[in-house]
């Protein structure tokens, strides 16, 4: 089997040019889910960063501010050097491999076409959650030391995860400054209710505890983050998926970016909070910029690194469906 000596070989398909292409990359559902679907010139969607972009842009700005001197730390001994190497290696999955075939119960029916074609969509769904799974792990690891890094250390032993919902409880004045955060929130919920058995672990974030904001973002965070820690989630089954992105299963993917997104923005505002001087412009990299500034302030810098600059966007609306992988 040449995709043995090839990985990816398998997903070869030509286009009517008869030119070769990749049927798909495991990384894809990062960009299908936040993918704008109703062609509107102001959706929220449309102004997003691609995820992967997200990462390098929040890395860059981090980065940028380690090297000016501007970020504070309670925990040196952490670091920011910590978070930079957990979103590097975050951004730098492009793709992942999986061969489900390789144990089987009865490797001779695989020559068959039904459960050869089983066989290829179970390698596709598993490639596609390794990667998503590997991308959440690490931005998990760069949220965690950002936590250690920015509040002091706790004598009573708090969880990691448990001090970042505070502090995030604590910046409630800036949410109003980050652009689609309740956006980006309501797709994360969506995604986990959809993905199937969380409904009743992300209930009392609302009516139980009545958070809101970045609160709300960081418990729910923390919820999913130990949902897949203790071995509940499963891989989905060729049954639960759908080639359209509207299937259980695809949700049990997606819910690794919408919340992952979410580690990102978390970063950001605790990041913000951090700077020494929020008003100080700072010159960053070009990469950051148009070309038309060289200098951003801390608002710029990390609560809107989000967006994709104004005069960037696309601006051909794209064809509208009746029913949409984000939800609300």
């Amino acid at each position: 089997m040449l995709a043995s000596i090839v990985p990816g070989m398998d997903r070869l398909e030509w286009s009517d040019d008869d030119a070769p292409k990749l049927a798909y990359r495991a990384i894809d559902p990062a960009t299908q889910f936040f993918e704008c679907r109703c062609g509107k010139p102001d959706c929220a969607l449309s102004r997003l960063r691609p995820f992967r972009e997200h990462i390098k842009a929040l890395y860059e700005s981090l980065s940028d501010a380690i090297h000016l001197g501007r970020l504070k730390s309670e925990q040196p001994e952490e670091g920011w050097e910590g978070v930079l190497f957990a979103l590097q290696m975050a951004a730098s999955i492009e793709d992942a491999f999986a061969d489900t075939s390789y144990v089987t119960e009865s490797p001779d029916d695989l020559y068959c076409p039904p459960p050869w074609d089983e066989a290829l969509i179970n390698s596709e769904i598993a490639a596609k959650y390794v990667a998503g799974l590997a991308i959440f792990n690490f931005i998990w690891s760069a949220y965690e030391t950002t936590v250690k890094t920015v509040t002091p250390g706790s004598a009573g032993g708090e969880r990691t995860a448990v001090r970042g919902r505070r502090l995030a409880d604590g910046l409630r004045h800036i949410e109003a400054d980050i652009p689609e955060l309740s956006k980006l929130y309501r797709m994360a919920v969506y995604a986990c209710r959809k993905g199937g058995h969380l409904d009743a672990k992300i209930d009392p974030i609302k009516d139980t505890y009545g958070l809101s904001g970045l609160a709300a973002a960081a418990e729910l965070c923390r919820i999913y983050r130990n949902f897949i820690a203790h071995g509940d989630d499963v891989v989905p089954k060729e049954y639960d998926w759908r080639k359209n992105g509207l299937g259980t299963g695809n949700f049990v993917v997606y819910r690794m970016y919408g919340v992952g997104r979410l580690l990102l923005m978390l970063i950001q505002a605790f990041a913000y909070h951090s700077l020494s001087d929020p008003d100080a412009r700072m010159p960053v990299r070009s990469s950051r910029l148009d070309g038309e500034d060289s200098e951003l302030n801390g608002k710029q810098m990390f609560l809107e690194l989000q967006l994709i600059p104004e005069d960037e966007r696309a601006e051909s609306p794209q064809n509208a469906e009746v029913e949409t992988s984000q939800g609300p």
